[in-house]
């Protein structure tokens, strides 16, 4: 992602639009694709073993997603900028 977004003088503005949309849909319908084949597996794998053992797949995913929250960057204390143009600033 860092390409596109660092590249603003040498694409033009419609082709970088184009090209984080076009990244936001593949993003958007693979984790759709995801969504809809976790209960399939669950159920398999609760079909083969024990109903905890399906459940328990799920955990590790939860455990990822919730371990993501700490590698946002931390906004307290920084005003945002209001366009791009503007630059943040820590704010004492």
């Amino acid at each position: 992602m860092t390409l596109l977004s660092e590249s603003r003088d040498v694409l033009p503005v419609h082709r970088k639009i184009l090209a984080f949309s076009f990244i936001g849909w593949i993003i958007y319908n693979v984790s759709r694709g995801v969504q809809f084949l976790a209960p399939v597996v669950i159920t398999f794998v609760a079909s083969r073993s024990t109903f905890g053992a399906g459940i328990a797949l799920a955990a590790p995913f939860a455990l990822l997603a919730g371990a993501t929250v700490w590698a946002l960057p931390e906004t307290k204390g920084v005003r945002l900028a209001k366009t791009m143009q503007e630059p943040s600033r820590e704010i004492a």
